[in-house]
């Protein structure tokens, strides 16, 4: 401690003697301050001239209020600045994807969008009616549990996709985008199948598909009179909830000849249905999973499986709880 206390008043004594040398001289308790030499080097004004800012906001009139407000008025209500223009470069700026969806007359309220594959990204049209379309976290779960069960990595198997209440059509179209070979669209309203189509051609695919304009239920019951003429591998079916019999439609899929053997059908389904069985139609639907987001189920089924997916059904997500 001693030799600390030591050093520092060998510090403040050389302090002290560098002042002196350089002008500074002593104040007393107040420290050290610019000796008069100094001052006159650097040009120090004490009362320095008060700055534009500072007239305007005291007045020239030793702080009166008709010189304030005289002030305050020669203030410029608006400043003026040259723009600074970008020299060169004569092409006209790109214009973005939504930019020519929007050209097209494409309508969107909901923002449905292809989430995945070779049309990603791109927004699709919405018919002038009211729609329940899938939700898109709803329809990105459904894409990755197909692709986990290895739907599209058959070569010898090309995946021909039906989508019954199709409205927009964006499930049947992302499963496009994500490799089905075909697929064909269902719907009631005209205006959802016009709309489907331009959707197919907006996302490149007017050679794959197919739009039908005809009651689910009749389709199912006899698709050859709608022109359907070939079962498919893949079907999903999203009905309006409340607009249904789910007993009826099942019964109809599952001896309807759009489907076969190892047929995968997702079914979407409201929760206040209960869950549906994992066993139904006498075995001709087995579940393989029944996955719930918020309101909406999702029943997974294979039509008289016969092991070409090699997975393990999940007995437990069919249960009531």
């Amino acid at each position: 401690m001693a030799r600390g206390r030591a050093a520092c008043w060998l510090l403040g004594l050389l302090a002290l003697s560098l002042g002196a040398s350089h002008g500074f001289r002593h104040r007393g308790p107040r420290g050290l301050g610019l000796g008069p030499q100094l001052q006159q080097a650097l040009s120090i004004r004490t009362n320095p001239k008060p700055s534009l800012i500072q007239v305007y906001a005291k007045g020239k009139g030793k702080g009166k209020d008709d010189d304030h407000d005289a002030a305050l008025d020669r203030v410029p209500s608006e400043v003026h600045a040259p723009r600074q223009t970008r020299k060169g470069g004569s092409k006209p700026r790109r214009k973005m994807m939504q930019g020519r969806a929007h050209e097209l007359g494409m309508n969107n309220p909901s923002r449905l969008r292809i989430l995945g594959g070779t049309a990603r990204g791109r927004r699709l049209d919405s018919p002038a009616v009211y729609l329940r379309p899938m939700m898109g976290k709803v329809r990105e779960a459904l894409f990755s549990s197909l692709t986990s069960l290895g739907v599209y990595g058959f070569t010898d198997r090309p995946v021909r996709h039906l989508d019954l209440f199709s409205g927009s059509g964006s499930v049947g179209l992302e499963a496009l985008s994500r490799g089905a070979s075909h697929a064909t669209f269902v719907d009631f309203a005209s205006e959802c199948v016009a709309t489907v189509l331009k959707n197919a051609a907006w996302c490149g695919f007017e050679d794959q598909v197919r739009a039908v304009e005809g009651d689910v239920l009749a389709v199912l019951a006899d698709p050859a009179s709608f022109g359907i003429d070939h079962p498919f591998e893949v079907v999903t079916i999203t009905p309006p909830y409340e607009e249904v019999s789910y007993k009826e439609l099942i019964r109809l899929l599952a001896n309807s000849p759009v489907v076969y053997e190892d047929t995968l059908v997702i079914i979407e389904y409201p929760v206040e249905l209960g869950n549906l069985p994992r066993v139904m139609q006498d075995g001709k639907l087995v579940g393989l999973r029944n996955r719930k987001y918020g309101r909406t189920l999702l029943g997974y089924y294979v039509v008289k499986p016969t092991g070409l997916y090699d997975v393990e059904p999940r007995v437990e997500e069919f249960l009531d709880v």
